[in-house]
């Protein structure tokens, strides 16, 4: 299989499994959850990694994160692992941007009326 096409494998999954993360955070109460937690889902899967031993090519972060932390002797996972932190942290802001953002419009709607 190509490259582009496991990238594509792995950003259709992320996709549907974001799907399902929301799907079973309906019934949560919080609508800033229901958005959160599918957003950290995709940035823990999509964010990618430089793949040690073969330049110019990425992988998921996680995955270079495991095979590097736990099945490489000389592995080092500090590249991913701050990758992966950067994505959450970016994921977790533009969430909270956005949220933050539509509270604000909405109180103005109402201090219009």
């Amino acid at each position: 299989m190509s490259y582009a096409g496991v990238w594509f494998i792995v950003v259709l999954f992320g996709g549907l499994s974001a799907s399902g993360w929301y799907m079973l955070m309906r019934t949560f109460g919080s609508a800033y959850a229901k958005i959160l937690v599918p957003a950290i889902w995709l940035a823990l899967v999509l964010v990618p990694a430089p793949v040690p031993e073969f330049s110019g090519h990425y992988a998921p972060a996680f995955v270079v994160l495991v095979f590097e932390g736990l099945f490489q002797s000389e592995g080092n996972a500090g590249v991913a692992l701050r990758l992966l932190a950067a994505g959450v942290c970016l994921a977790v802001a533009a969430v909270s941007l956005v949220f933050l953002i539509l509270r604000r419009r909405r109180q103005a709607d109402v201090g219009q009326q």
